[in-house]
């Protein structure tokens, strides 16, 4: 989810880790892309990796997502605590 937030969505198995040329010379379309849009925009962050588009979403859509993935990694973590506290306590 993070490098949703950071690169937009995952490129296609068949573009990943190529380089703009490649796809150009191949005339690959990440068609995906190019349907699915980030609500409220959004601006271009090149990944590094080459495995997402570069189309992340705008600052308050990354925002929600940092939120939401902090929201349920506490959940978990309160999860396996209680489990964990439970097989202590019998």
């Amino acid at each position: 989810m993070e490098e949703l937030a950071k690169h937009g969505t995952q490129l296609p198995s068949n573009m990943m880790g190529l380089t703009d040329e490649q796809i150009e010379e191949l005339k690959l379309i990440d068609e995906w892309g190019e349907t699915c849009t980030p609500s409220g925009g959004s601006s271009f962050e090149k990944d590094p990796v080459g495995r997402r588009n570069g189309k992340q979403p705008n600052q308050k859509m990354q925002e929600v997502i940092a939120r939401s993935i902090g929201e349920v990694k506490a959940a978990i973590s309160h999860v396996r605590f209680r489990s964990i506290q439970s097989k202590f306590s019998q």
